[in-house]
């Protein structure tokens, strides 16, 4: 990314996932709110608590995966940061990993509280919201915009 203010995007998001688990940890609010119960949980494993013990294999390929989008954004000759769906999937991916992670090194397990109360839905945090959204916005760009040429104003294409 040429303009590397959008990692604001990522540390603001990371702040605020540690500032939502240190709020709700330990706390379980339920039936106050039609949508949404908090109920503190401490996940251990990956998404829905799959793969339970395995800490050390989620934060080794936590930080083989954040290196790798430093180095693929540093590296990268392409101008993918004018396209609003990859900056923006970029961020919140960047965000959601340290998040998570951040939890399984301090504390050996990620803290969920966002519990849906008119679904039966995994418990999950904010860190886990921007890794979905995240992963849709690069979905859209890879399926609709990654490797097509641009087009300038005049409708000319830039190869570059």
């Amino acid at each position: 990314m040429k303009n590397k203010f959008w990692y604001f995007l990522a540390l603001g998001l990371f702040v605020l996932d540690l500032i939502t688990k240190y709020a709700t940890d330990g706390l379980n609010i339920v039936g106050t709110n039609v949508f949404v119960d908090i109920i503190s949980v401490h996940n251990y494993g990956a998404s829905w608590g799959m793969m339970a013990g395995h800490g050390v294999l989620f934060i080794v390929l936590g930080i083989i995966f954040v290196i790798g989008m430093f180095c693929y954004d540093f590296l990268v000759k392409k101008d993918y940061h004018e396209n609003g769906w990859f900056f923006v999937g970029f961020n919140l991916i960047l965000a959601g990993i340290m998040g998570n992670m951040y939890d399984r090194i301090i504390f050996g397990y990620v803290r969920d509280f966002i519990s849906c109360a008119f679904i039966d839905f995994p418990v999950f945090n904010v860190a886990d919201v921007c890794l979905t959204i995240g992963t849709g916005s690069m979905l859209v760009w890879l399926l609709f915009f990654c490797g097509k040429p641009r087009k300038n104003l005049k409708g000319q294409n830039n190869e570059g």
